[in-house]
């Protein structure tokens, strides 16, 4: 018996080629829509404490109020700037996240005193901003 040799492939084996190909493109088709997409639904947001100590004797020393209220909005100046992404995505400025932190800090430390002193701060920087706007 005579066996030809060829190097085509048999019509069985064409059919896998074809297949295979198929396959590894539609693969490739939907890991490249995929992708894009992926990203919205991988962001966990995780909640971050931030805690700030201070005694509250420091309140009745003579300037210590301003003190203790400076400690806190470096406290929330920091815990803004170290997490740029997060404020971004809030669809904060940095000043609003600082400002949002601030007031936290003072609601919960409960204290009338600085709570007084946190509300002239605010008005100032009120009529601050209302004074560059108006010239």
């Amino acid at each position: 018996m005579l066996t030809k040799r060829n190097d085509l492939m048999t019509t069985a084996a064409r059919g896998v080629k074809k297949t295979g190909i198929t396959l590894l493109s539609a693969l490739a088709i939907s890991t490249a829509v995929a992708a894009p997409s992926a990203h919205a639904f991988d962001t966990q947001w995780v909640e971050t404490t931030v805690k700030v100590r201070f005694n509250k004797s420091d309140l009745q020393a003579e300037g210590g109020l301003e003190q203790v209220y400076e400690k806190l909005e470096r406290k929330a100046s920091r815990a803004c700037t170290s997490d740029k992404t997060s404020v971004a995505a809030l669809g904060q400025t940095l000043a609003q996240c600082e400002a949002d932190l601030l007031s936290q800090f003072v609601e919960s430390a409960d204290i009338q005193k600085l709570s007084t002193y946190h509300q002239s701060q605010a008005s100032l920087q009120t009529t601050k901003k209302y004074a560059l706007n108006a010239g």
